[in-house]
């Protein structure tokens, strides 16, 4: 059973793409390019493709579950860009 194919190795760099991104945070495509170009989550370009280092992913996964904790929709509208709570508005 010698001549089987090995399983590949896994990379050195432990680096996520747009739509690895966007699968984990079930998003579109667009939607991860747009967080990472917003600079929510600390992504870097090569060429035209942008990659997110996994451990950086990991940590800002873990802050915003904290955050969540302490105000659950502040973690959602931090990675979907969202406004903050509107005040209500005063009647005349």
């Amino acid at each position: 059973m010698q001549d089987r194919l090995a399983p590949p190795s896994p990379s050195p760099l432990p680096l996520l793409t747009v739509e690895d991104l966007a699968s984990y945070l079930s998003l579109s495509a667009r939607g991860a390019r747009q967080i990472l170009e917003r600079g929510d989550l600390p992504g870097f370009r090569i060429g035209r493709r942008w990659y997110l280092r996994r451990e950086d992913f990991d940590a800002a996964v873990a802050e915003r579950a904290a955050a969540r904790r302490r105000d659950p929709e502040a973690a959602v509208r931090m990675l979907r860009g969202l406004p903050g709570p509107r005040k209500p508005r005063r009647k005349p």
